[in-house]
């Protein structure tokens, strides 16, 4: 993403390079009615807005990243009942200004029972 001004010269604050893959991934091991997925993502940001530290004369970017990843096992108990259990984690690291960035990361999971008539 390109920010520009009235003489179509580039503007740092605004502009922007993203940068995302991923993808995912069903397979079905020996037993027919089990199926396992695994996924992952991953995404990175960096702003074309130098920032420079006055006390160190760093220059800095403002650089963020995201990744995610699941892994899922699903199992069809007597053709009725459906059983799927999804392990993920996230993780996403800010630096926002030249000595100030930090990390957020999360775990979950959740276990799916579905009955099928």
């Amino acid at each position: 993403m390109d920010a520009t001004d009235t003489t179509g010269g580039t503007v740092a604050a605004g502009s922007y390079t993203d940068t995302s893959y991923g993808g995912f991934l069903n397979v079905r091991p020996f037993l027919k009615d089990a199926l396992i997925g695994f996924g992952y993502d991953y995404t990175t940001r960096d702003d074309l807005n130098k920032e420079t530290d006055a006390a160190s004369m760093a220059t800095g970017y403002g650089h963020f990243s995201h990744k995610q990843m699941f892994g899922a096992l699903q199992y069809y108990l007597g053709k009725q009942v459906m059983i799927k259990l999804v392990l993920a984690y996230a993780s996403s690291h800010l630096v926002p200004t030249v000595n100030n960035g930090y990390t957020n990361t999360m775990w979950s999971g959740r276990l799916r029972l579905q009955y099928l008539f």
